[in-house]
Protein backbone atom coordinates (compact mmCIF):
# COMPACT_ATOMS: atom_id res chain seq x y z
CA UNK A 1 0.00 0.00 0.00
CA UNK A 2 2.82 2.42 0.84
CA UNK A 3 4.58 1.87 -2.45
CA UNK A 4 1.28 2.33 -4.28
CA UNK A 5 0.70 5.59 -2.41
CA UNK A 6 4.23 6.75 -3.24
CA UNK A 7 3.66 6.15 -6.95
CA UNK A 8 0.37 8.02 -6.67
CA UNK A 9 1.98 11.04 -4.98
CA UNK A 10 5.14 11.38 -7.09
CA UNK A 11 5.32 12.82 -10.60
CA UNK A 12 6.02 10.43 -13.47
CA UNK A 13 9.64 11.64 -13.42
CA UNK A 14 10.00 10.15 -9.92
CA UNK A 15 8.82 6.66 -10.87
CA UNK A 16 12.31 5.39 -11.82
CA UNK A 17 13.60 6.39 -8.37
CA UNK A 18 10.72 4.53 -6.71
CA UNK A 19 11.55 1.50 -8.86
CA UNK A 20 15.10 1.60 -7.46
CA UNK A 21 13.90 2.00 -3.87
CA UNK A 22 11.41 -0.86 -4.26
CA UNK A 23 14.20 -3.16 -5.47
CA UNK A 24 16.45 -2.49 -2.46
CA UNK A 25 17.08 -5.53 -0.28
CA UNK A 26 16.06 -3.61 2.85
CA UNK A 27 12.64 -2.73 1.39
CA UNK A 28 9.88 -5.22 2.05
CA UNK A 29 6.74 -5.07 -0.09
CA UNK A 30 4.02 -7.23 1.45
CA UNK A 31 0.50 -8.18 0.40
CA UNK A 32 -2.58 -7.44 2.43
CA UNK A 33 -3.74 -10.71 3.94
CA UNK A 34 -7.36 -11.52 4.76
CA UNK A 35 -6.60 -11.73 8.50
CA UNK A 36 -5.15 -8.22 8.39
CA UNK A 37 -8.31 -6.55 7.02
CA UNK A 38 -10.16 -5.82 10.31
CA UNK A 39 -7.13 -4.16 11.89
CA UNK A 40 -6.18 -2.43 8.66
CA UNK A 41 -9.68 -1.04 8.31
CA UNK A 42 -9.82 0.21 11.89
CA UNK A 43 -6.34 1.71 11.90
CA UNK A 44 -6.85 3.34 8.50
CA UNK A 45 -10.02 4.99 9.80
CA UNK A 46 -8.10 6.22 12.85
CA UNK A 47 -5.06 7.36 10.83
CA UNK A 48 -6.96 8.60 7.78
CA UNK A 49 -4.70 6.61 5.46
CA UNK A 50 -4.74 2.95 4.46
CA UNK A 51 -1.06 3.00 3.46
CA UNK A 52 0.04 4.44 6.80
CA UNK A 53 -2.09 1.84 8.59
CA UNK A 54 -0.44 -0.98 6.66
CA UNK A 55 3.09 0.24 7.40
CA UNK A 56 2.23 0.47 11.11
CA UNK A 57 0.83 -3.09 11.10
CA UNK A 58 3.81 -4.49 9.21
CA UNK A 59 6.31 -2.72 11.46
CA UNK A 60 4.56 -3.87 14.63
CA UNK A 61 4.48 -7.45 13.37
CA UNK A 62 8.25 -7.47 12.90
CA UNK A 63 9.43 -6.34 16.33
CA UNK A 64 10.86 -2.84 16.12
CA UNK A 65 11.19 -1.79 12.50
CA UNK A 66 12.01 1.88 11.85
CA UNK A 67 9.47 3.71 9.71
CA UNK A 68 10.26 6.50 7.25
CA UNK A 69 7.36 8.95 7.03
CA UNK A 70 6.31 12.58 7.00
CA UNK A 71 3.38 11.70 9.30
CA UNK A 72 5.03 10.89 12.64
CA UNK A 73 2.24 12.40 14.71
CA UNK A 74 -0.37 10.08 13.19
CA UNK A 75 1.64 6.93 13.90
CA UNK A 76 1.62 7.89 17.57
CA UNK A 77 -2.07 6.98 17.54
CA UNK A 78 -1.33 3.26 17.05
CA UNK A 79 2.35 2.73 17.89
CA UNK A 80 4.29 3.58 21.06
CA UNK A 81 5.65 7.13 21.12
CA UNK A 82 9.21 5.80 21.30
CA UNK A 83 8.88 3.86 18.03
CA UNK A 84 11.88 4.62 15.78
CA UNK A 85 10.69 6.97 13.06
CA UNK A 86 12.83 8.60 10.41
CA UNK A 87 11.19 11.90 9.58
CA UNK A 88 10.77 12.82 5.94
CA UNK A 89 9.99 16.40 5.07
CA UNK A 90 6.52 16.99 3.64
CA UNK A 91 6.55 17.99 -0.03
CA UNK A 92 5.90 21.65 0.75
CA UNK A 93 8.88 21.83 3.13
CA UNK A 94 11.24 20.11 0.69
CA UNK A 95 10.54 22.73 -1.94
CA UNK A 96 11.20 25.54 0.54
CA UNK A 97 14.64 24.10 1.39
CA UNK A 98 15.93 23.47 -2.14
Amino acid sequence: MCLTAAYRRVSNDGWPLLDIVADLEAVLVTPVDHDMCPILGGWSRLLGSIDLAQVAIEAAARAVVPIMTDRRELLGEVLPKEWPIIDLWPTACRQDHL
